[in-house]
């Protein structure tokens, strides 16, 4: 499931780098400024793209987790309890 969200999340935001995106451009710039070649750049913009989409799908995993976790805590209330309500104790004499 991390792995799926991961890619979709990696699709989502590498359509945004593209020679028409002026924040893209600059990124590129300033890393070929720092002595990468437009390959290194492009590498290293794919990685950070990988990683900014692990975490937003580690986040949606957590939210998801949480809210199953709400819904069976309110189950709980529900359930009947694993005791009779009478008789007294158990069997000790």
């Amino acid at each position: 499931m991390w792995t799926n969200r991961e890619a979709m999340h990696h699709a989502q935001l590498s359509e945004s780098v593209n020679p028409f995106n002026p924040n893209a451009q600059q990124t590129y710039d300033q890393l070929q400024g720092m002595g990468m070649s437009q390959q290194q750049a492009s590498g290293w913009i794919a990685q950070q793209i990988t990683n900014q989409g692990l975490i937003i799908s580690a986040n949606e995993i957590f939210w998801f987790s949480a809210g199953i976790f709400l819904i069976l805590l309110g189950l709980v209330w529900f359930a009947r309890p694993p005791f009779g309500a009478g008789g007294g104790g158990g069997g000790a004499h």
